[in-house]
């Protein structure tokens, strides 16, 4: 950051983010990826073991236990907050595991946030004007699959907070390689994708000339990483290179790989987070930067591993998922966008909220559901445009409000046979089966989604002024000279 004006700019800019999200939370975690990292968490908490039920994404190992498929890193991170939430509901007589399930909602909402602000910051390391960096982190924050993402339990927002922030601090001119070597290695126990950190963080420091310990300690926390990872398979599943996925990377994979995730109707990158499109527009000047082109290898890197992936849908999720941090890192450059390119990033991100914004009342897993229930694999729809989520997702949105005054009810009672239950929307609906009204959660929601405004505003406004200022100085200092 380049002055402390700067920096309060910037967290006013986090938490007003963090505030919106925040309004807009879920009663429940929705996926079965968040109910395997969050059962690890639990399991860890009350027995000392890493052992999960079958119903989630798990796989049978050591005695023929079940373990998560998932990564360990979120589960770890989780612990503190779930004992003290589960310590709360005795002393309160709530439920413990629904207390807990909600200590760990908040996850998601802080580490987006985070990362919107690390976007601003990492933008201006690379000199860029204040309100650029704003606008961008503004863009990534509601324009892109993000918001979505905010209101589940998946490990992409913390690998994305990582990554911005190993970048950061890889861009710090006097960086030793300490924090870069760190986040190489922590990143790898969030999802083993995150390998590329290390290499590309390496790479720069040695084009940037600066001391082999800068050089190496990344390489030696991806190392350190991978290796703690292949501990904890060898513990789980009796072999250090399982990791209990039923998929693999194979070169076979890359073509489809590449148009599903840039173009398939079901998870397109142009569909669902269009704003990064805009990055096209990037001056080839800026192409020789060592800065900007680790930031593409980055990306580059998150892209390449998914493409090779036998999943690369993701299973049941909304866009590109597994691209998350790929996108937040494509981002911080399109605050180096000039004029029409600015513009146009922008209205890209306007179309992209409102191609995701339906989700922040209604749950996409509802579309999915509807199509299990008529015994159609989702999956199938992966390449039709008739069946696109981004306009099943209106349909299922509006029958979920249209039903609101008895969503109680519905959701109360058992789903019909041959049908899955129904997945709530917003926190406050709720309410009611605590006997609250739904209109004290509506208010502290539209409170929360005011002062989150607010906050925007007030940095919009700072950055506003910070340039103006800058410019005022650049003339005076030219016409002394």
């Amino acid at each position: 950051m380049r002055t402390r004006r700067d920096a309060a700019t910037v967290a006013l800019l986090t938490l007003g983010i963090f505030l919106f999200y925040v309004a807009f939370l879920p009663p429940r975690i929705y996926s079965i990826d968040g109910m395997s990292m969050f059962q690890v968490a639990v399991s860890m908490l009350t027995r000392g073991t890493f052992e999960v039920s079958p119903s989630v994404v798990a796989a049978q190992g050591r005695d023929g236990l079940y373990y998560s498929m998932c990564w360990p890193l979120s589960s770890v991170l989780a612990l503190a907050p779930l004992s003290i939430a589960m310590r709360a509901a005795q002393h309160f007589h709530f439920d413990a595991m629904r207390s807990a399930e909600i200590a760990v909602l908040f996850f998601s909402p802080a580490f987006t946030a985070l990362s919107a602000g690390l976007i601003a910051a990492v933008s201006l390391r690379m000199e860029a004007r204040i309100s650029a960096a704003i606008t961008a982190a503004v863009c990534f924050a509601f324009g892109t699959i993000a918001l979505v993402y905010t209101r589940d339990y998946f490990a992409e927002p913390l690998v994305t907070a990582l990554t911005l922030w190993g970048i950061s601090a890889q861009l710090e001119p006097s960086s030793t390689g300490v924090v870069a070597g760190a986040i190489s290695g922590v990143g790898v126990l969030a999802k083993p994708p995150a390998i590329v950190l290390g290499p590309l963080f390496s790479l720069h420091a040695a084009l940037q000339r600066r001391r082999t310990r800068a050089i190496m300690l990344p390489l030696i926390g991806a190392a350190a990483g991978l290796g703690l990872y292949f501990l904890y398979n060898q513990y789980r599943f009796a072999s250090p290179t399982s990791f209990g996925q039923p998929y693999h990377l194979r070169l076979r994979n890359i073509p489809g790989g590449v148009m599903g995730l840039l173009a398939s109707p079901g998870r397109g990158l142009i569909w669902y987070s269009p704003a990064v499109l805009a990055i096209a527009g990037l001056g080839r000047g800026r192409l020789r930067n060592p800065d900007v082109l680790m930031i593409l290898g980055v990306a580059a890197g998150y892209f390449g591993i998914y493409t090779m992936w036998d999943g690369w849908w993701g299973g049941w999720c909304w866009g590109p998922r597994l691209l998350m941090p790929a996108i937040a890192v494509l981002m911080t450059l399109g605050a180096l966008l000039e004029g029409g390119w600015m513009r146009a990033m922008v209205a890209l991100s306007g179309a992209g909220f409102l191609v995701n914004a339906p989700t922040l009342v209604s749950s996409y897993f509802n579309i999915f559901r509807e199509q299990m229930a008529a015994g159609v694999d989702p999956n199938s729809f992966l390449w039709s445009f008739s069946r696109m989520p981004m306009f099943e997702v209106w349909r299922t949105a509006h029958e979920e409000l249209a039903g609101a005054p008895a969503l109680n009810a519905r959701f109360s009672h058992p789903a019909p046979a041959g049908s899955l239950p129904m997945v709530e929307g917003v926190w406050w609906w709720k309410l009611a089966e605590s006997g609250t009204p739904p209109w004290v959660g509506l208010a502290i929601s539209s409170l929360l989604v005011g002062a989150s405004l607010l906050l925007i505003a007030a940095a919009f406004g700072r950055a506003r002024a910070a340039s103006l200022s800058s410019s005022r100085q650049g003339c005076d200092t030219a016409s002394a000279a």
